[in-house]
């Protein structure tokens, strides 16, 4: 009967188990994914130095769901394979000798760690336990960055976001002139970032669109420089969150976080032109009133709170077999402000907008068998809001339906991996997932077509009656899309495969693909047609003269005729890549990495226009287009792992962003149908599909432009070299300098240029190719100044100290000395204060936009150079509960380059970089004022009985509420100045050159973006 019993629950539990396998392995079938796992390796020998076969490896974790194991091979070597992030014991056992156990090994994201173990003679139940001498450095590794754990960010100063606290790494900044994280220089658009190795960039931007609060976290890798083939993408960065997982003890949380307006300082004034006279520049602060007693007046704060109560639960559900962990923490934010309209009469009155967060997670692992690991994990981040503020200046349309507008934003990642090791030296790893996200659930739509009166206006015919007389320039309501859908996602499939292996030496042999397939079905058009009424105006199209009624002519977009007006399309497209890479480490101290990858990826026609041919891509890049080699070297230089010197060298290509192709393949659909005007009833046409007059053209104003895309195009790539040495100073401390210079290759651009027939864009690299040849239809005008190759070098050197978590105390100091420069800033625009719109930003819309007033190119310090950044971090445990943690930055201002306007573009730099003139006409350099700012976390922890614990503490942003300018105003005149294109040619102009229609704008050099005041937020957390 008992044995009975025992099968049966044996029986269950294998049930249990193969369900829990079919469950996490599904995924799969959905769907680049980055290593989320690491390795301990190393050597067993006796007293005289000689290895020792057949001794037994075991490696235990709360990380990691059941018991690694292995054993030694004739060589004494050892390989743990496939183990998850964490602090490791080892245990060495062989029959005639002391069991050796080492603990404190702390194992990070896709780290290899070596561990060598000397054994003694005895008996095995002897046990020898060795603590500290805890490896630091990874000596199979040419990547530098830096592994952010769960025991540094729950003691240092942070925002609510994961990415909030990865700027403590050495060349790794929050620019928002660049769109967000810079790595190296980049753009936050050029990094690829990560859940549980899920990619969740935006296809159409690269930015992230989800993120994961600290409470889901585990672990956050930054990988700035000397990644392998295994990894693309990225020009910039890689970040890759790990998210928690449960254990064999349940363990749970329920937390809460708020913060209200009444915890943040001052607000900072804003630079601004006075209304009233155009030639003063003041300063207006909407809380205080400063000078805005002629306006809206004071205002005060918003009534600003946010709440974030939130619990998790972690443990298993088979020990040692299948863990689960799940949290979840919504986010309530209510802003309440006062708001003063300019009309005659002055209307005021108050408005409220809510956001509301249901951010979750879910994360379930397993060892269902000795030689296999699977994991599956879901992070979710849909929000909403409703509500919308007016403008604070007084300048909104009081007749708005403010409190009705809104919108869903549904978004989620979900990964799987499994693991399979066999013996020590083969492993084969596959990761799938899949990253989602919509725009749905529009609050505000409109009910009627949208008539805007145009042309000479309806005044110049005295015949219609009152009722249809309006100004020119009325209209019923702005262009308003409705999001019908605007889903985006990515699936994505890899497989890597390892092989270990000894020829001269041991090689570690690396082979696998990867497939990601991005998709866009986008429907974001209008409802109702626009009207666009042109009175006593005749119709003139391409230089053709259509006529026109008796009133005129009108247009209309989105009608039946037109077919939909906005983003409308539904397409995918396809990336694949093959990698194979060999680590060979020569007499166990030198390695060399050597790699290559091949990427094809493809731009698909956004154009549903039936003669394109089936199969057909704008762009296709092909494998041997996108080859990325990688060289790279570590030197263990005396064979412990306390010093390696290494090198990298490798080529790296972008992921191509679907911006650009959405918008010049004819993703967003415009035609025009143009009528005459015979009626003056213009509030009839539209409705019910009524058209009157006479249809004389339907003209497509967003024809794709396959025919002006280089087809020799050359994808976007870098070029990397990186130098360095890491040393353990002493238990725990390390130091680690690196040099990296990043050189861009190419990069696509949308490229103006003037030919005979006027302008045209082009879409290829630019100084090559169209940019420089034009085409035989549209040949470039050769007396303008031809298109400059895109220039960005970035040359830096890292100094950094890093000091684990020991003794109740971490910290970490770092200084970097940089130098980037160029004339073109990435897929991030920092001369456009951060436009991210890839591929066509606005560097090369303009012929003479490449070059300064005398005709030289423009070349110099980018806005967001920085020559010298210090990074201190540190946090204390004081043994009554208390810790406290503390982050200061302290960085160089960026360059002052001044800017005129002509030539309709207001981004000319007429000195180039870094110069400016002064009111004597000397050039001469500035830059923003040195930058510093400190942020503070404090925590009282103290325990209820044995297994609870009450958690209360406040983070401070700006301690010392500097309120540092972060930029100067650098457009020196207020409209654009009237300069033919052959006097810039002529290059004989200036300010005082007669009739250029010069107008100074008085906030000339003047300060302005002041640093954010002090605010604070409280937290709490009760937690078994």
């Amino acid at each position: 009967m008992r044995l009975k019993k025992k099968e049966e629950e044996k029986m269950k539990k294998t049930f249990i188990l193969f369900i829990s396998l079919i469950f996490l392995i599904s995924p799969f079938l959905f769907g680049q994914a980055t290593a989320t796992s690491a390795k301990i390796i190393g050597k067993v020998t006796d007293e005289t130095g000689n290895p020792l076969p057949g001794v037994t490896v075991t490696a235990e974790s709360p990380k990691l769901v059941g018991i690694a194991s292995t054993i030694t091979d004739d060589k004494g070597v050892y390989r743990l394979l496939a183990l998850q992030p964490g602090d490791y014991t080892l245990t060495f056992t062989l029959q005639g000798f002391n069991t050796v156990v080492r603990k404190d090994i702390v194992l990070h994201i896709d780290e290899t760690l070596t561990v060598n173990i000397t054994m003694t003679p005895g008996k095995i139940e002897e046990e020898i336990t060795v603590t500290g001498m805890a490896p630091l450095i990874d000596v199979r590794s040419t990547t530098k960055g830096m592994t952010i754990t769960r025991q540094m960010f729950e003691v240092l100063p942070r925002g609510r976001n994961f990415d909030t606290l990865v700027t403590a790494v050495p060349g790794v900044n929050n620019e928002p002139w660049l769109g967000g994280i810079s790595v190296d220089g980049a753009s936050a658009a050029e990094n690829m970032v990560y859940i549980d190795g899920t990619d969740i960039t935006r296809n159409d931007v690269g930015l992230p669109r989800i993120g994961a609060a600290f409470e889901f976290a585990d672990e956050i890798q930054i990988v700035a420089s000397g990644y392998n083939a295994e990894y693309g993408g990225a020009l910039g960065g890689v970040i890759n969150v790990v998210t928690r997982q449960g254990g064999n003890e349940y363990h749970g949380e329920i937390i809460g976080f708020y913060n209200s307006h009444w915890m943040r300082g001052t607000e900072r004034d804003i630079l601004r032109l006075n209304p009233y006279n155009q030639f003063i520049a003041e300063y207006v602060n909407y809380e205080t009133g400063k000078n805005l007693e002629a306006t809206v007046g004071k205002l005060g704060k918003d009534k600003y709170t946010r709440l974030e109560p939130g619990f998790s639960l972690g443990g298993y559900i088979l020990k040692d077999k299948l863990w689960f962990f799940g949290s979840f923490l919504p986010v309530f934010i209510k802003t309440t402000g006062h708001r003063v309209f300019l009309t005659t009469p002055k209307q005021e009155g108050d408005f409220t907008q809510k956001y509301t967060y249901y951010n979750f997670t879910g994360r379930i692992t397993s060892q269902p068998f000795r030689f296999l690991r699977v994991g599956a994990s879901y992070v979710n981040n849909f929000y909403k809001y409703r509500g919308d503020l007016p403008a604070r200046d007084g300048t909104s349309s009081p007749t708005a339906p403010w409190d009705k507008y809104g919108w869903d934003y549904p978004g989620y990642s979900a990964s799987a991996f499994a693991d399979f090791t066999f013996g020590n030296n083969f492993m084969i790893n596959l990761r799938g997932g899949r990253f989602f996200y919509d725009i749905t659930n529009q609050q505000v739509k409109s009910t009627e077509p949208r008539w805007y009166h145009g042309g000479a206006g309806t005044s110049v015919f005295t015949q219609i009656p009152a009722d249809y007389q309006r100004p020119r320039g009325w209209q019923n309501y702005g262009r308003l899309y409705e999001y019908k859908k605007y889903i985006k996602y990515k699936n994505n499939f890899d497989a890597n495969f390892t092989y270990y292996f000894d020829l001269k030496g041991e090689h570690a042999l690396k082979f696998g693909f990867s497939w990601v397939r991005q998709g866009e079905n986008a429907d974001r058009t209008i409802t109702y047609p626009e009207v666009y009424l042109y009175w006593d105006r005749t119709i003139s199209i391409g230089g053709v003269n259509y006529g026109r009624g008796t009133y005129g002519y009108y247009e209309v977009r989105g009608s039946k005729v037109t077919g939909p007006f906005g983003e409308y399309f539904n397409v995918y497209n396809d990336r694949w890549a093959l990698f194979i890479q060999d680590s060979w480490t020569i007499a166990d101290k030198f390695t060399l990495n050597l790699g290559i990858r091949a990427e094809a990826e493809e731009v698909p026609p956004y154009s549903d226009d039936p003669s394109i041919p089936k199969g057909f891509k704008p762009i296709d890049f092909d494998f041997d287009e996108k080859l990325a080699p990688r060289i790279g070297f570590i030197y263990d230089v005396y064979g412990d792992a306390s010093l390696k010197i290494f090198g990298h060298w490798g080529l790296y290509y972008d992921v191509i962003k679907t911006y650009m192709a959405a918008h010049s393949y004819a993703g967003f659909k415009w035609k025009s149908a143009y009528y005459t005007l015979d009626t003056y009833e213009w509030n009839k046409i539209g409705v019910n599909d009524y058209w009157p007059g006479e249809l004389r053209l339907v003209y497509d104003w967003r024809h794709p432009s396959f025919e002006t895309t280089d087809p020799n195009l050359k994808p976007v790539s870098q070029r990397e070299i990186s130098l360095g040495a890491e040393k353990k100073l002493i238990e725990n401390l390390s130091l680690t300098v690196r040099f990296v210079q990043k050189h861009l290759r190419y990069t696509i651009e949308d490229v103006g240029v003037l030919t005979p027939y006027g302008e045209v864009y082009f879409e290829c690299n630019p100084g090559y190719g169209y940019s420089i040849t034009g085409t035989k239809e549209y040949p470039i005008d050769p007396k303008y100044w031809p298109c400059p190759r895109a220039k960005r070098e970035y040359y830096a050197v890292n100094i950094s100290f890093d000091k684990r978590l020991a003794n109740n105390w971490l910290g970490g100091f770092s200084y970097t000395w940089s130098r980037l420069e160029g004339n073109y800033s990435g897929l991030g625009s920092s001369d456009e204060y951060g436009r991210t719109s890839p591929y066509v930003e606005r560097n090369f819309d303009n012929w003479a936009m490449s070059y300064d007033k005398s005709g030289k190119p423009i070349d110099g310090p980018l806005p967001t150079d920085r020559p010298h950044f210090f990074k201190l971090y540190g946090a204390y445990s004081f043994p009554f509960g208390l810790t406290v943690g503390a982050v200061t930055n302290a960085m160089s201002g960026t360059p002052f380059t001044e800017r005129w306007y002509y030539l309709n573009v207001s981004t000319m730099y007429p000195f180039n970089r870094y110069y400016y003139r002064d009111e004597q006409g000397n050039l001469k350099r500035k830059r923003t004022p040195f930058l510093w700012f400190t942020n503070m976390y404090a925590v009282y922890n103290f325990r209820l009985g044995d297994r609870f614990r009450v958690s209360i503490d406040l983070n401070v942003d700006n301690v010392f509420n500097i309120k540092t300018a972060r930029r100067y105003y650098d457009l020196k005149m207020q409209a654009n100045m009237t300069v033919s294109e052959d006097r810039v040619l002529s290059k004989n102009w200036d300010l005082n050159t007669p009739g250029i229609n010069y107008i100074p704008d008085p906030r000339f050099l003047m300060k302005m973006d002041f640093y954010p005041p002090i605010s604070a937020r409280l937290g709490f957390k009760f937690s078994f």
